[in-house]
């Protein structure tokens, strides 16, 4: 069902009876994932501020099963069937084991640290389930109706469920939103905290109250949805930083977007059935707390060392924005193949691919999703590669191959191969490798001089790039209409035609260029700190610039002649890529992995968002245009 649909949904007469009911049907699903998925992300947000815990979550802490402890023992004993009791004894339930929990780990020295919270939480969550089960496998009925319920879903929510659900939500939102100010003084310390005119005790009540109150109101209604409260809070900070002013309407946005992220995920990989979201974002989520709870011993040993305490955490937090865009790039490359004019199931791909031929389905996904697929990754990481080695090597945000005339060197040989020559195909890729390398030396050769300077060559790049396009525009002037289109679909940069024998050398290009440019990133990092500096410390100044050059214009050569000039992909990756990532660290690995992120989201973006199908360039390239006003503006104000 396209946007259309959906949209005429809401228009008298817009769409058929059978759409409108099954969009209607929708509507409190999603309104209902909205509200779930914002308390879950807030409440584990509290959780984590008034323990002070990175690792603290409903789920890993036990609230979730001690919930459940009191909603199965009303099925069982009191034979409750409302959504209004279930979230009073799902909210008595959170509490109590809440409390259990935090005094468990706080018993002896040292406090409730993240171990002992964690091991609290496990502990408590295990003899919880126990009785859970004690109460549960006597009686199928009660087993029957609680097993739907403890997987966590919001496949059956309705506007009844909304309706119960708001009065405590619009509390906790309150409360959590009106604690803020007082728990970004809470996390300097309790007796700094108390010195500022903050009641500590109180304020870590009132949290605890919020927090247990948005998860046992959503628990109720939808279920234990495990570790979107673990994922969402890291993933914010790790991006707008430590103040909760920011964290906590990002941590709602996060949440409610992760958990229908995860409902359509489920409804698409259990068609024609549906997998729970809950069993969705524990498939998510697991990974996510094991990255977290690794090293978490050494961390609390070695924090008196501030330097390795600031090592530790920019490491942990490129490693983490890391695995996350590798996951994207994976959860995409998936949609890729498997979502489409006609959806395929994960299995019916997985067969077709082992070489089992399924009819209707071989052609599709072997030579159309396939080549796509593996073009959109390796492209998307040259771009981004590529982009950022020119911004490190130049220490200029601008100077992408976009900007200093790279790219077109590739495009103008390759519309002269389809105006001109009447090529296509494998010819015209390779000439636009060809020309793409003879074009970059030529302004390599010009930026020289009186001696190389970062700013002669991309004074130089900016005015081949103005030639070359006055040359292109000169040659779709004269051509044949005909022409004019095919050579415009390749200079607009899209993933259509891109057949599986130039996936190949695609793969063996990028794949040696940065394995180089890994190799090389060292000189390149002393490069970054003046060439007096380099050359003290031994760097070969010329061949480690040559090197680099050499390795992202194949990148960008090879990249373009696949797909043509997909528009700020270069430009976009680094900058994205650092910011996310943070400082102190090469971004190299999430440069690249941003670029196919980039490129996968914007081709999906372009053939199934709108009405008609746009090429992957013309979205980057919308993408693109307001952070480089964004960019120029700020560096204007900069040298203002």
């Amino acid at each position: 069902m396209g946007i259309q649909s959906v949209l005429g949904a809401f228009v008298p007469n817009g769409a058929p009876e059978l759409e409108v009911h099954i969009v209607l049907a929708r509507v409190p699903r999603t309104v209902f994932g909205v509200l779930a998925g914002a308390a879950l992300g807030m409440s584990g947000l509290l959780m984590q501020s008034i323990t002070r815990n990175p690792i603290a979550d409903p789920s890993i802490l036990g609230v979730n099963t001690g919930a459940s402890l009191f909603v199965v023992c009303g099925i069982a004993f009191f034979h409750i069937q409302s959504g209004n009791q279930y979230i009073w004894l799902a909210f008595a339930g959170a509490a109590l084991t809440a409390v259990l929990v935090y005094g468990l780990a706080s018993v002896g020295t040292g406090g409730a640290t993240p171990i002992r919270l964690a091991l609290a939480g496990a502990a408590a969550s295990t003899a919880l389930q126990s009785l859970v089960n004690t109460v549960m496998l006597p009686n199928t009925q009660v087993m029957d109706q609680f097993r739907f319920w403890q997987v966590g879903s919001i496949s059956g929510a309705s506007w009844e469920d909304i309706k119960l659900m708001s009065p405590y939500l619009a509390v906790g939102f309150v409360l959590a939103f009106f604690l803020v100010p007082s728990l970004n003084t809470l996390a300097l310390g309790d007796d700094v905290a108390t010195g500022l005119g903050v009641n500590v005790t109180v304020v870590r009540g009132l949290a605890a109250l919020s927090g247990v109150l948005l998860c046992a109101a959503v628990t109720a209604l939808a279920g234990p949805i495990s570790f979107i409260g673990l994922m969402v809070p890291h993933l914010i900070r790790a991006l707008v930083g430590p103040d909760l002013k920011k964290i906590m309407p990002l941590s709602a946005v996060c949440g409610a977007c992760v958990l229908l992220i995860s409902d359509v995920l489920g409804r698409i990989w259990g068609s024609p059935g549906e997998l729970e979201s809950g069993i969705v974002t524990a498939l998510i989520g697991g990974p996510v707390f094991f990255y977290h709870t690794k090293g978490q011993g050494t961390l609390f040993i070695m924090k008196k060392n501030t330097i390795w305490s600031g090592y530790y955490k920019r490491k942990k937090r490129y490693w983490f924005t890391a695995c996350i865009l590798l996951s994207l790039v994976i959860l995409l490359a998936c949609i890729m193949m498997v979502y489409g004019n006609t959806i395929y199931m994960p299995g019916t791909v997985l067969e077709v691919l082992k070489g089992n031929e399924t009819k209707g389905a071989a052609f599709t996904i072997k030579t159309l999703r396939l080549p796509r697929m593996l073009a959109a990754i390796f492209c998307g990481a040259a771009f981004g590669l590529a982009g950022n080695t020119f911004q490190k090597l130049l220490g200029n945000p601008l100077a992408s191959p976009d900007i200093i005339g790279v790219t077109s060197g590739a495009s103008v040989a390759a519309v002269f191969g389809i105006l001109v020559l009447k090529w296509n195909g494998n010819i015209v890729s390779i000439l636009a490798v060809l020309s793409g390398l003879l074009v970059s030396s030529a302004i390599y050769f010009f930026a020289q001089g009186d001696g190389f300077s970062n700013g002669k060559l991309i004074l130089t790049g900016i005015g081949m790039q103005a030639f070359l396009n006055a040359l292109i525009s000169w040659m779709l002037l004269k051509a044949s209409e005909y022409d004019v289109s095919s050579a415009l679909r390749w200079l607009s940069g899209s993933l259509n035609g891109v057949s599986m024998d130039q996936v190949p050398r695609l793969m063996v290009v990028v794949v040696f260029s940065t394995v180089a440019i890994f190799l090389l990133n060292r000189h390149l990092e002393i490069l970054q700190l003046g060439e007096a500096h380099a050359r003290v410390l031994g760097i070969r100044i010329t061949a480690t610039r040559l090197g680099l050059i050499l390795c992202a214009l194949l990148l960008i050569a090879f990249a373009t002649s696949v797909t043509g000039p997909i528009a700020s992909v270069a430009f976009l990756a680094g900058p994205i890529a650092a910011r996310i990532s943070g400082s102190g660290k090469s971004n190299l690995m999430t440069s690249a992995l941003t670029g196919c992120v980039l490129v996968m989201v914007s081709d999906l973006v372009g053939q199934y968002a709108f009405p008609s199908r746009y090429p992957v360039g013309v979205v980057t390239g919308i993408l693109g245009a307001p952070y480089l006003i964004y960019l120029l503006i700020r560096m204007n104000r900069m040298e203002g």
